[in-house]
């Protein structure tokens, strides 16, 4: 993984052209926390272009390779149901102490039973330690339940979720319906009922980590708008504040970015249609013609 310091030594060095909201690496293991805490440095430390953000940790695996801790077998393998990388007992001790140590915590959990050890672990810690604003994390959280989702909203929990995951594999026949079966597959990645019950969705791309599939968040907008889940299917301007103010809510930056208002940082993108205005299968086609940072163009197109 790459740590802090390339990034701290390109913001130095004035050529950082996004802003990085980095989550410290290592695994989140104690010794890394016990590290961060010495130092003092918490979630949010930093300025509008680097800063600390949350301490990741892994429970569980993916569910292209099966590893992902579900509570019933895999469809397409019933001799595995996944794994945890740690123990649930781990868990909440690593997430107890990034608690206490004024760290956001960002759970890569998928499978459902992986999202209630995550669940458990974010509220064994808020009843030790109490925190309204705390805005813990679960990475991908996939595969979800109505009761799931209204434990996430009771926690004050975000789930960071990835569209492009849906429009790759959540087709008939497609890799979720494989692991899953098709009674699970409507499960997976509930866009729809997460919102209905109130919760705030930061949407991205998982970028960097598991290639080569679409980043692109164009494609991603055009998955949660046209998902091949029918029930889960958002509208485009949810869609749109899931990847921008509530993503920046997130990294508890909606103050500051996630909208185009007077006083906000000048990040935008300019596009080659108009999203609102074409057919929503073919917003995955539109093209960046611009982006600015802090109102600098960064990038155009040729």
């Amino acid at each position: 993984s790459v740590g802090f310091n390339p990034y701290q030594t390109a913001r130095e060095e004035g050529s950082l052209r996004v802003r990085a909201y980095v989550m410290p690496t290592a695994r989140a293991t104690e010794k890394m926390i016990d590290s961060l805490e010495d130092l003092g440095l918490k979630t949010g430390f930093g300025d509008d272009y680097l800063k600390v953000g949350p301490a990741k940790i892994y429970i569980d695996g993916s569910m292209g390779a099966r590893t992902a801790g579900c509570y019933e077998p895999y469809t397409d393998d019933p001799n595995t149901s996944g794994l945890f990388a740690i123990s649930p007992e781990e868990l909440k001790t690593r997430v107890a102490k990034a608690h206490k140590a004024g760290l956001q915590v960002a759970i890569h959990s998928i499978g459902d039973r992986a999202i209630d050890e995550s669940l458990n672990a974010i509220e064994a810690a808020l009843e030790e330690c109490p925190r309204d604003d705390h805005r813990h994390r679960i990475e991908h959280c996939e595969v979800l339940t109505g009761d799931r989702i209204l434990r996430i909203r009771s926690l004050g929990v975000v789930p960071s979720m990835q569209p492009n995951f849906a429009g790759e594999w959540g087709q008939s026949g497609g890799m979720y319906e494989q692991r899953l079966g098709p009674e699970r597959l409507r499960l997976s990645n509930p866009y729809r009922r997460l919102l209905d019950e109130g919760v705030k969705i930061a949407f991205g791309s998982d970028c960097g980590f598991c290639p080569p599939w679409p980043f692109n968040p164009l494609y991603g907008l055009w998955a949660a708008v046209c998902n091949p889940i029918e029930e889960s299917r958002i509208a485009l301007e949810e869609a749109v504040r899931c990847y921008t103010l509530d993503a920046a809510y997130a990294s508890f930056e909606e103050d500051i970015k996630g909208s185009i208002e007077p006083g906000k940082l000048a990040d935008i993108a300019i596009l080659s249609e108009d999203i609102t205005s074409i057919p929503p299968e073919k917003i995955r086609d539109v093209t960046v013609d611009l982006t600015m940072v802090g109102g600098r163009v960064q990038w155009r197109s040729t």
